[in-house]
C-alpha cells in the first residue's frame, strides 16, 4: 500500500516537473529509499494517474456518461482510451473499469 508520505512525493515532484519523464522521476523518488521500498516509474505514474491526478473526476458516473459509454461501446467496442475522450475528465481505465464491473454484467 501506498503510504501519505509517499503519495505527497509523487505530487511534488509531479508538481516541479510535470506529468511526464517518469524515469527521472523514479530516481528522484526513490533516491532516500532502501531498496525494498522502492516504487517503479509505472508505479508512480500509475499512482497519479488513477489516484492523485486532480484533473481527474472521480465521481460516480452519471446517467449522461453511462448512456454515453453504451452507445460508444456499441460503435466503437472497447476502444477505452476514444470512448475516455468523450467523457471530459474521465481516463480509459475508469472507463473500461466501469464498463465491466457495472454495465457488461
Amino acid at each position: 500500500p501506498w503510504l501519505p508520505d509517499e503519495d505527497e512525493r509523487v505530487r511534488q515532484l509531479v508538481e516541479a516537473r510535470g506529468p511526464k519523464l517518469w524515469a527521472k522521476m523514479a530516481v528522484e523518488f526513490n533516491e532516500t529509499l532502501a531498496k525494498e521500498d522502492r516504487r517503479t516509474q509505472s508505479q508512480i505514474r500509475t499512482r497519479w494517474r488513477d489516484h492523485l491526478d486532480p484533473s481527474v473526476n472521480r465521481d460516480p458516473f452519471t446517467d449522461r456518461e453511462i448512456e454515453i459509454i453504451r452507445d460508444a461501446q456499441r460503435r466503437m467496442p472497447n476502444e477505452w482510451v476514444l470512448i475516455a475522450a468523450l467523457l471530459p475528465g474521465r481516463i480509459d481505465t475508469q472507463v473500461s473499469d466501469y464498463w465491466y464491473q457495472t454495465i457488461r454484467k
